[in-house]
């Protein structure tokens, strides 16, 4: 009898015993029997009756496996039913089925396509991963129904990727599983089960750090125009329990999702994503990162246009809200964001939005309430820092003697004054700024003698900075009596 024909005659259930032999026979690299191989010199019909005895094979095992869970009977009875269905006899032959049904999809013919029958999930490692392989082949060969056996490989997949301490090669495969999910209806409750788990991606760090990991996340976002808010409510409401490492990874793929995005999708993303968080930063005092990913991108056509279209209908109404609140969160935002311009009006209205702007956070510096002059500060010392060489020089010049001649003095407020020689610091980073600091500076020596211990301290911290950088000598800032007079 040849090698395919007793294989053939093991896939019975009168037989499973010698058919498991086969199976490690295979498994055992030194022994001469392959599966494939047999399976390669069987004919058409011959594999047509191989997959009608294992289905029967798989059923049989799988219904005494059921029989053995339902059996309330006497102890006897019950010790023969186990004997009947031991465990990891079942576990074995539907192992064993699995790896002849990969190793089937090699040698498939055009045309040739074979019923499998749905398998029970089933928690050891080693089975699971032969399903997930025939499910993922199946799919890939773009067999008889496909899209169940695609899904059954996502599914795997992700819980896969989840429970496993270096998912690399998993996630790698739900990249390439991706398709799978463009024939689902993510409003089905037969698909809720997917739906949890692509969430849960967003949540998982090995996801977020992995550039394949990164590529599907950004995937979603493309997916269903209706999943979007779906994700976007999920990180939101996740945000704030976030580490920095993994909140700037998901700034990235908003940022990559925005990018690759047009269309109905497109305005989404913006309308519902970012939009929202904008609108959550001014109001609801929560700082978010992902908008601030998106400011650090200006200077790109498309990114300038984005955010001047989308803070043009709330950004301009909150600086000048009645609740100081708002104002100071909207100020921060503006000045981080600042400028905010579209290339596109040309320059003369590029130049006058400028100057609008600039005469906006004059303004502020000027707010009744001390939080929103704080943040006016910290905003202008920023702006001074970063566009230094291109603003004029009667702007520079207006805001430094605002900061040192006037708010540095703000009777009304101890955190003012602080603000002032906190964000002094940031200014002096640039050195354009020296020569010009050098002049103003020497105003402020008396300030060593505030009132505030903060204040002083500020102050103090600021001298640092000026002798680090050598902005001015520190005599002049400060003399050395004044100095000695701290330390008695």
């Amino acid at each position: 009898m040849s090698k395919r024909e007793a294989f053939l005659e093991s896939c019975c259930t009168e037989n499973v015993d010698d058919f498991l032999r086969f199976i490690q026979l295979h498994r055992n690299k030194t022994e001469p029997f392959d599966v494939e191989e047999v399976l390669q010199e069987m004919n058409r019909d011959q594999r047509q009756t191989l997959w009608g005895k294992l289905s029967s094979l798989l059923q049989d095992v799988l219904q005494e496996e059921r029989r053995e869970e339902g059996s309330e009977e006497g102890r006897e009875e019950a010790m023969e039913v186990e004997a009947a269905a031991d465990p990891s006899h079942v576990r074995s032959v539907v192992d064993g089925v699995t790896l002849v049904a990969a190793e089937s999809l090699k040698v498939l013919q055009d045309g040739e396509t074979y019923n499998l029958l749905e398998l029970q999930p089933v928690s050891e490692a080693p089975l699971q991963l032969q399903i997930l392989r025939l499910c993922d082949a199946w799919w890939k060969k773009d067999l008889k129904e496909k899209e169940t056996f695609g899904r059954s490989a996502m599914i795997i997949a992700l819980t896969k990727s989840f429970d496993l301490k270096k998912p690399g090669t998993e996630i790698q495969r739900v990249w390439s599983l991706r398709e799978v999910l463009l024939g689902l209806d993510n409003t089905s409750e037969d698909n809720k089960q997917m739906m949890d788990l692509l969430l849960k991606c967003f949540q998982r760090p090995a996801f977020l750090r992995n550039d394949d990991g990164k590529r599907f996340l950004v995937f979603l976002f493309s997916w269903n125009i209706n999943f979007i808010s779906v994700i976007h409510g999920t990180i939101k409401n996740q945000l704030e329990f976030f580490s920095m490492m993994v909140t700037a990874h998901i700034a990235e793929i908003y940022f990559r999702a925005w990018k690759k995005a047009g269309g109905d999708f497109l305005e989404k993303i913006e309308s519902s994503c970012v939009q929202d968080l904008m609108q959550n930063a001014i109001f609801l005092h929560r700082s978010s990162p992902i908008v601030s990913y998106f400011h650090s991108r200006k200077g790109c056509e498309k990114v300038d246009k984005m955010l001047s279209n989308l803070y043009k209908p709330i950004l301009w109404k909150a600086l000048s809200a009645p609740n100081f609140e708002v104002r100071a969160n909207a100020t921060l935002l503006f000045t981080e964001a600042f400028p905010v311009l579209d290339m596109e009006n040309g320059n003369k209205s590029t130049d006058e939005a400028t100057q609008k702007q600039l005469d906006t956070v004059m303004v502020l510096l000027d707010d009744p309430h001390p939080t929103v002059r704080s943040n006016a500060i910290l905003g202008v010392c920023k702006i001074l820092a970063k566009y230094w060489e291109v603003l004029p020089a009667a702007i520079i010049t207006d805001f430094l003697k605002k900061l040192v001649m006037e708010l540095a003095f703000d009777s009304s407020s101890p955190d003012v004054r602080c603000s002032v020689f906190k964000c002094l610091i940031i200014v002096l980073d640039n050195s354009l700024s020296h020569p010009i600091l050098e002049k103003l500076l020497p105003t402020l020596k008396y300030s060593l003698h505030d009132n505030s211990e903060k204040v002083r301290i500020a102050f103090l911290d600021m001298l640092i900075k000026v002798k680090a950088v050598r902005a001015a000598k520190l005599w002049s800032v400060c003399s050395m009596d004044h100095l000695l007079c701290i330390l008695s």
